[in-house]
């Protein structure tokens, strides 16, 4: 009995630990929870059997069982959920940048910028959403992200985010989920609809070929 509440926990954690993140992200946080769980499993034992040996075998397991009542009970009233919610799948919605020539994937760095007309009474839930946005750039690649208002323009945003290398700003497309997709739209529906956001990107390295600036796209 024991060890088949063992091999369930056991596959639960694992389902849990796959179906959290998007596909493209799922090895690495695979080996995270490896790792942690291993190391738990290590210093647990340390602690309890050095508990054990200073106490008693009873009364090790006593206090392990009423520990693990309370951590279900715990858990039960502070747990960590939502992610059951996500639509962690490619939404696929971003297009190619537009391009002049061939771009080597390992030139450096690639920066976007993306310019939104915000109208004034919806900036507070503009950057409210920018900065979940902003989240979402750094965990699909981005190295550094901001967004900052034009002084002379009060309304009018600049958002830039770059990354390491172009190939690393492609490979951003193929990691948009429907979420986030969903997050972008909230966005659109705020800002005052006289022209969409205009996306641009820029590239260092060996000028081989250049970036011709796109005009304006709906979905950044």
């Amino acid at each position: 009995m024991f060890r088949a509440m063992w091999i369930a926990v056991l596959a639960s954690l694992q389902v849990a630990a796959q179906t959290s993140v998007p596909g493209w992200v799922r090895a690495r946080a695979l080996s995270v929870y490896i790792v942690i769980f291993s190391l738990g499993q290590a210093v647990g034992s340390l602690l309890w059997g050095g508990y054990a040996q200073i106490r008693s075998i009873d009364e090790a397991l006593l206090v392990a069982a009423v520990v693990a009542v309370l951590a279900g009970a715990a858990a039960l009233r502070w747990r960590i959920a939502g992610a059951e919610s996500l639509d962690l799948t490619p939404s696929a919605h971003w297009p190619q940048p537009l391009v002049v020539g061939e771009i080597a994937g390992e030139r450096a760095p690639a920066v976007v910028t993306i310019e939104y007309r915000v109208p004034l009474e919806r900036r507070r839930e503009f950057l409210v959403l920018m900065a979940e946005l902003g989240h979402v750039r750094r965990r699909d690649g981005a190295l550094e992200w901001q967004c900052v208002e034009d002084v002379a323009q009060p309304g009018v945003y600049l958002e830039v985010f770059r990354t390491g290398s172009w190939l690393e700003h492609l490979r951003q497309h193929q990691r948009v989920t429907a979420d986030d997709r969903a997050l972008q739209q909230r966005i659109a529906a705020l800002l005052d609809g006289t022209d969409p956001p205009r996306v641009r990107h820029f590239v260092g390295g060996e000028p081989g070929a250049a970036i011709a600036p796109h005009g304006p796209q709906p979905d950044a």
